[in-house]
């Protein structure tokens, strides 16, 4: 780990957010750094749950999907698109019209997939 949190977490409820679970290594050692430091309570949400990977015994609180061990294409969630250009974002003022897609929400090169 390069940097670590700041914020005193003792006696809070912590929700740990990740957006795919799949060998469930990471977060499995998040969960017990985490817990080490009292929390009242400490839960972990996935976007992407993939159970057939797991290399540890973890479980999500909460999953939005359960998916098969396939590769998984997405967009990239960058700096520009948390700050309301997204069109995810109701708010995003450079939406197209026409596409209903951001300028800035194009698929990175590392979330392509050949086909």
């Amino acid at each position: 780990m390069l940097a670590d949190m700041k914020e005193d977490i003792r006696g809070k409820h912590v929700l740990l957010v990740e957006d795919i679970m799949d060998s469930g290594v990471t977060i499995d050692y998040l969960k017990k750094m985490l817990q080490d430091r009292g929390p009242e309570s400490l839960k972990v949400c996935v976007l992407l749950d993939k159970p057939d990977r797991r290399k540890v015994q973890i479980e999500a609180d909460y999953a939005g999907f359960r998916i098969p061990n396939k590769y998984v294409v997405g967009y990239v969630w960058t700096t520009r698109t948390a700050t309301g250009t997204c069109p995810i974002s109701p708010s995003c003022p450079t939406m197209s019209r026409k596409s209903g897609r951001d300028s800035c929400c194009k698929p990175s090169r590392k979330s392509r997939i050949a086909r």
